[in-house]
C-alpha cells in the first residue's frame, strides 16, 4: 500500500452523528431554557424544530468535508495519516513503534459491516489511541493490518479477519448507551417533548380536531 487511501463512506456518517452528539451536549440545555423563558408556543417550537434542521444539515455537511479531507497510506517505514478540514494535520507514525492495530465494532460499524481501526504505540496514551481510522470495511482493515504487523515481521494469514474478542448483542449495546453521558440529554428532550405536548395538545384541541 504506497498510495494514499480513503475511509469507507460510512465515516460520513459516522463524523456527522459525533459532530451533533458534541453539539447537543453544548447547546440541549440553554435550549431549553430558552424554550421555558419564551413559553411553549407553535412560533417557538418551529423554530426549535428549524435550529435542529439546520444543525443536522450542517453535520452532514462536516462530515462529508471531513472524509474527503482524511486519507491514510502505508510506506515501507511508517504509517501517515492526513485528516483536518480547516487546520490540516499530518500525523507519521513509525512501524517499529506500533504496538497494537485493534478493531473495535460499535454501532453504526455493525449496522454497516465495517470496523473502526485503532493504532497504537508503545510510548500512546492509555486513553485514547495514536491514530484512529472511523470506517473501514473487512478487506481494507485487514490489509492496513497486514501492511502493519508484516513490517519485519512473518506476514499474517491473508484469509485472517479483524480478531473479535467480544460479541456484544442488541441487547447489551442498547444498555450501554442507556448508561452512557448521553442519557441525560435524551432525558432533557423527553422533558421538553413532553411539556409541548401538555400545552400544545390540551383537551379542549383534541376535542375540536375529534
Amino acid at each position: 500500500m504506497n498510495s494514499e487511501e480513503r475511509l469507507h463512506p460510512v465515516a460520513m456518517l459516522v463524523g456527522a452523528i459525533s459532530t451533533i452528539r458534541r453539539w447537543i451536549s453544548g447547546l440541549v440545555l440553554p435550549g431549553i431554557a430558552l424554550l421555558i423563558s419564551q413559553g411553549f408556543s407553535l412560533r417557538t417550537m418551529a423554530l426549535f424544530l428549524l435550529a435542529i434542521l439546520v444543525v443536522t444539515v450542517l453535520a452532514a455537511l462536516w462530515g462529508f468535508l471531513s472524509w474527503r479531507a482524511t486519507t491514510y497510506v502505508v510506506t515501507d517505514n511508517s504509517f501517515r495519516l492526513r485528516q483536518g478540514v480547516i487546520q490540516k494535520s499530518e500525523r507519521t507514525i513509525p512501524l517499529e513503534h506500533v504496538q497494537s492495530v485493534d478493531t473495535v465494532q460499535g454501532l453504526i460499524q455493525r449496522f454497516f459491516g465495517v470496523y473502526e481501526v485503532r493504532i497504537e504505540t508503545a510510548g500512546g496514551g492509555a486513553s485514547e489511541p495514536d491514530a484512529s481510522l472511523s470506517a473501514l470495511d473487512r478487506a481494507a482493515a485487514q490489509a492496513l493490518r497486514s501492511e502493519i504487523e508484516g513490517s519485519g515481521k512473518e506476514r499474517p494469514d491473508e484469509t485472517t479477519g479483524p480478531t473479535i474478542l467480544r460479541r456484544l448483542s442488541t441487547r447489551d449495546l442498547l444498555i450501554a448507551g442507556a448508561t452512557s453521558g448521553q442519557i441525560g440529554v435524551a432525558f432533557s428532550l423527553l422533558a421538553v417533548g413532553s411539556q409541548f405536548l401538555d400545552n400544545f395538545l390540551s383537551d379542549a384541541f383534541v376535542r375540536r380536531l375529534v
